[in-house]
């Protein structure tokens, strides 16, 4: 999973940096100790498919006591009752230090795919965007409802660096391109956002078949280099 480093407002003149991370965990409770693990080692964790439904957000405050979030859930619009539990799908957090609180700013948004953030920096403020998009078998429609909703916020906060982290589910550069990956570039360009010039070139993604891999979890900046020092990727 990539990290990414951002420069903290501070009034030392040896400014602190703040590492976020970006990890797809495939099931919250199932990868709780990597989970706990990844938060040990850095300061804002973007987490995408926690599949946990609204009722069960709660828990997020007894699994990460000296945290805080922002949780958004599959069902949030329309909230299934306990009885009613089947397997989770989706959803999205956002989570961070507590001693981070006076930098960090949840924004509304409205989808459950998408949670975005204010960040200080030393720089300028930066829009930080996490999210978990439609894979490529979903209702094309359903990517570009996201995508919109990505644009409605950057073009809301357009005096603000802008960093959109997550799943993507497209790739910028792959042998045999996906519908997914013509809108998503498109939208790219369109936009200013580019692909960190620090993130290597490598997978991020391999399918348990073992014969697919792809880059879909990304870093993305429409920024001031000044605002960001460098990204690095997760060998695990």
């Amino acid at each position: 999973m990539p990290f990414f480093r951002v420069n903290e407002a501070s009034q030392s003149p040896r400014q602190k940096t703040i590492l976020v991370t970006t990890f797809n965990a495939d099931g919250l409770k199932s990868n709780l100790i990597y989970v706990q693990l990844l938060l040990s080692k850095c300061d804002i964790l973007c987490i995408q498919e926690h599949w946990l439904l609204s009722y069960e957000a709660k828990e997020f405050d007894t699994l990460f006591p000296n945290h805080n979030f922002v949780v958004k859930c599959v069902d949030d619009d329309n909230p299934m009752p306990p009885k009613q539990r089947r397997r989770g799908t989706a959803g999205t957090a956002t989570i961070w230090k507590k001693e981070l609180d006076h930098l960090i700013i949840p924004l509304n948004t409205g989808s459950n795919r998408l949670i975005a953030v204010q960040l200080t920096s030393a720089d300028q403020p930066i829009l930080m965007i996490n999210t978990y998009m439609p894979t490529e078998g979903a209702a094309q429609a359903d990517y570009n409802e996201i995508l919109d909703e990505v644009y409605t916020t950057i073009d809301k906060y357009s005096e603000y660096s802008v960093i959109w982290t997550g799943d993507i589910n497209a790739s910028t550069h792959r042998s045999r391109e996906t519908t997914n990956d013509v809108k998503f570039r498109a939208f790219c360009i369109g936009n200013g956002m580019k692909v960190s010039i620090h993130m290597p070139d490598t997978p991020t993604f391999h399918h348990f078949n073992g014969k697919s891999k792809s880059q879909i979890d990304l870093f993305l900046e429409r920024t001031t280099e000044e605002a960001i020092q460098k990204i690095t990727l997760s060998s695990t």
